[in-house]
């Protein structure tokens, strides 16, 4: 799981398997890996496809500096045992 926050001035629409996703600015978004792979590149050498989907275009520099405006973190998943304090 994939937390997404919006830090660029516009809503960004998107869609991974049948499912619609919406950032707005300031809002944290939480997605699957893959969802994250493939609307932003994440985790990719390559980000050209997902650039492409997203309708970003320019030189690499202003795909980077439009892609840096969005926050990527990873869930953290914490497993306490049944009957085991904290």
């Amino acid at each position: 799981m994939i937390f997404v926050t919006n830090k660029s001035g516009a809503t960004v629409k998107a869609k991974h398997h049948g499912t619609d996703y919406e950032f707005k600015p300031g809002e944290q978004v939480a997605i699957e890996d893959l969802a994250a792979q493939h609307i932003f590149g994440y985790g990719m050498a390559d980000k050209g496809d997902a650039f492409l989907r997203l309708g970003w275009q320019g030189t690499q520099k202003d795909l980077a500096d439009q892609l840096a405006k969005f926050v990527f973190q990873e869930a953290k998943v914490e497993i306490t045992p049944v009957g085991v304090a904290a």
